[in-house]
């Protein structure tokens, strides 16, 4: 399973809304919107990523005041 979608099947159990995306660094950006504790879950959960993913950084920001929907793997930038 890739990054991205690891990313969204987790975010999805965990009733997050928002979205994941490569940026063409070759990073990952995500936005979620949720409880504190589903966050902190999916933060937990992205750091090892799935198997044969390298995570060496994670950025907490606030997010963006854009409505996020349900939990959606977008194109990268």
């Amino acid at each position: 399973m890739g990054f991205r979608a690891f990313t969204q099947a987790h975010a999805k159990k965990l009733g997050l809304k928002g979205w994941v995306r490569n940026l063409s660094t070759g990073d990952v950006e995500l936005e979620a919107e949720g409880s504190e504790a589903a966050l902190k879950a999916l933060e937990e959960k992205v750091k090892t990523g799935p198997e044969g993913s390298r995570v060496d950084k994670i950025e907490r920001k606030a997010a963006s005041s854009e409505a996020l929907g349900e939990f959606e793997i977008r194109k990268s930038d």
